[in-house]
């Protein structure tokens, strides 16, 4: 039996796109729904080729995606059985798996940005927690099983040998699991409870931060004598917080009692970001892009907040892109707000500035200032992103950059700008004499587009406060 399956009833409402993936289940489609037009992922497991306690647990992962309605789980959509297959429909995670996330950095000898594994961590603490709190255990939570959605979040997927216990305080003994996640009391056939998933969460912590696996051995026997006497080797310090250390030792706590509940994961965890000694200097081009859009939850909940205590109206989130190599696009955005000029190096972090400003309209509104590096290689990662700005400040301070900009970034994304106000800034704090070719060229490029076009020097404050007077206009009009 093959592709050809999906041809009758349910099934025929689904097109094939591509097979994403063959393992013990059975295989993994992408379909596209021919009724609505959106991707989602078809699990085909043969029935006659499982067992009753494989159906069983088949029949569980539907049962348990359907309780579950969870930002951080992925979505259960439908399922049925046809031709002696069981179909489950799930939401598509158009980004892969954090597998592949990490296999990336691996393949490209980068680690991965300490800020990036903050959100990460916190989406999937935030996925167990939803799981706990519904009395589910995983039993299987590995890189290959946390999906990255079109928003970056991470979500929670293949429930296919998760238990559902009764009560939070009931056991279970069945072995099942992947060796190298698989907690002691697991692995070695005793009762185990919840906090399995815990232990899985100390492996998962400590390959993101150093790309290999927390436990490995070429032979079953090492791995689970390693296991049992918890023989996991140490993250780099001097790279990144030594907080993060002792969060995976704790998680990686042998006795399961001295394991934390997911809720103090959470907190100590933020307790990292909060200190603000989170590290960034090992940050990459990918990293940065998508730690723009990793945060945007977390930067939207912040917002709401203070809008809610302060009284503030509205918010205009303004996203930079260009990357001058001698932080130009930081230097601006300091001098908008601080009306001053500060040298300062590239960005090699996500930082997001707020400045408020008082409308001619009398209204009081958050400028959001997001530092992004976007106008080369990954800049597509940046399209999910653009759909919630209000501006986008292109700005460059040589030929290399504006190149970037002109024959990189707004090829791959033009598509997507739908009313969002455009600027192409010359900012000329590097330029030792005028460069009139380079000007005209982005003039030129700037008046084919319809972008609004500034030269300016945040060094000397030349042009800045044309500009900005400028912006608020078009920033007045949104408000209205």
């Amino acid at each position: 039996m093959g592709q050809d399956n999906f041809n009758n009833q349910k099934s025929s409402n689904y097109k094939i796109i591509k097979q994403l993936g063959e393992g013990g289940f059975g295989k993994a489609y992408k379909v596209q729904n021919k009724l609505d037009n959106n991707f989602y992922v078809i699990k085909k497991i043969p029935i006659k080729s499982n067992s009753p306690e494989e159906l069983k647990s088949i029949e569980n992962e539907a049962l348990i995606l359907k309780e579950i309605n969870s930002e951080y789980i992925v979505k259960y959509i439908d399922s049925f059985i046809e031709n002696e297959y069981y179909n489950i429909v799930m939401e598509y995670c158009e980004n892969k798996d954090l597998k592949s996330f990490i296999k990336n950095h691996k393949d490209n000898n980068q680690y991965i940005n300490e800020d990036v594994i903050y959100n990460i961590v916190l989406d999937i603490c935030y996925g167990i927690k939803e799981m706990h709190l519904n009395n589910l255990i995983h039993r299987d939570l590995k890189p290959d099983n946390l999906f990255i959605g079109k928003d970056y979040k991470i979500k929670i997927g293949d429930f296919g040998i998760s238990k559902k216990l009764i009560n939070s305080m009931k056991y279970a003994n069945t072995g099942n699991g992947t060796y190298n996640y698989m907690a002691p009391e697991m692995i070695n056939g005793q009762k185990y409870n919840k906090k399995v998933d815990i232990w899985a969460l100390g492996c998962i912590l400590y390959e993101l931060f150093t790309l290999n696996f927390c436990f490995d051995c070429t032979y079953i026997g090492g791995l689970i004598n390693d296991i049992n006497k918890n023989n996991h080797g140490k993250i780099d310090t001097n790279i990144f917080n030594i907080e993060w250390q002792n969060i995976i030792d704790l998680l990686l706590k042998t006795d399961y009692h001295e394991r934390p509940e997911i809720d103090e994961v959470i907190e100590s965890i933020k307790k990292i970001k909060e200190s603000n000694i989170i590290k960034t200097s090992n940050l990459n081009d990918l990293d940065n892009i998508s730690l723009n859009i990793l945060q945007r939850n977390e930067f939207d909940k912040v917002i709401i907040l203070n809008n809610e205590k302060k009284g503030v109206k509205k918010n205009c989130r303004i996203m930079f892109v260009g990357d001058s190599g001698i932080g130009a696009k930081t230097s601006l955005i300091k001098r908008l707000i601080n009306n001053k000029f500060l040298d300062t190096s590239p960005t090699i972090g996500c930082e997001m500035k707020f400045k408020k400003v008082l409308l001619g309209n009398k209204k009081l509104v958050d400028l959001m200032f997001h530092d992004t590096c976007g106008q080369r290689f990954e800049c597509y990662l940046l399209i999910p992103f653009i759909k919630y700005t209000d501006c986008i400040i292109l700005g460059f301070c040589n030929e290399e950059t504006f190149l970037g900009i002109k024959d990189i970034w707004y090829p791959n994304v033009k598509d997507f700008l739908n009313g969002q106000i455009i600027y192409l800034i010359r900012n000329k704090i590097d330029l030792v004499q005028d460069r009139e070719a380079e000007g005209r060229e982005s003039r030129k490029f700037a008046e084919e587009n319809k972008f609004r076009y500034f030269e300016l020097s945040c060094k000397t404050g030349e042009g800045v406060q044309e500009f900005f007077d400028d912006l608020i206009t078009l920033i007045t009009k949104i408000y209205i």
